[in-house]
């Protein structure tokens, strides 16, 4: 399991990294690359969804965040996206 722990913050800081340098240069890559965070909280709430929770138990974290962050993640690249193909071409 640690290492499971430490492949999540190596993504946390890959996805950090994108988004703070290549996505705030308008990079297309990095636009595409960024939906990776809305289908996997999507995909965690699906797993959730199909595995289920044993009865009488309140719903895991992730049944709650995890529609919020893709709904909030898939909004602001929809919104984002004239800037990122209004023309400029990138490499």
């Amino acid at each position: 399991m640690a290492w499971l722990q430490r492949n999540a913050w190596w993504g946390l800081v890959a996805m950090s990294a994108i988004l703070l340098f290549a996505f705030r240069r308008r990079e297309r890559w990095a636009w595409w690359v960024m939906w990776t965070l809305p289908a996997w909280a999507a995909s965690a709430f699906a797993l959730n969804l199909v595995y289920g929770v044993a009865p009488g138990q309140a719903p895991p974290p992730p049944m709650i965040s995890a529609p919020i962050v893709a709904a909030l993640a898939v909004a602001i690249l929809l919104l984002s996206a004239p800037r990122f193909f209004s023309g400029r071409r990138s490499s």
